[in-house]
């Protein structure tokens, strides 16, 4: 969770509300096999991250998963 932030040329005049994100990995070895997989933002929720000015407001990351393998010799 990210509390609220101001933001603004002047005076911090524009407050960016507080947010709640839900984030979850899986790890699974399997002999010499590493699988992972990782998401961010599982609800895939649309929300404002920060504010620099009252024109350029910007949106965070939609969801994102991720995943790898690693071989170990």
């Amino acid at each position: 969770m990210a509390g609220e932030t101001y933001g603004g040329e002047a005076a911090e005049t524009l407050l960016v509300q507080n947010y709640r994100l839900i984030d979850g990995g899986l790890r699974f070895a399997y002999r010499h096999t590493l699988f992972s997989v990782n998401a961010t933002n599982l609800a895939d929720r649309r929300y404002v991250a920060t504010c620099t000015g009252i024109s350029a407001c910007f949106y965070e990351c939609e969801r994102n998963v991720v995943g790898t393998a690693a071989y170990r010799f």
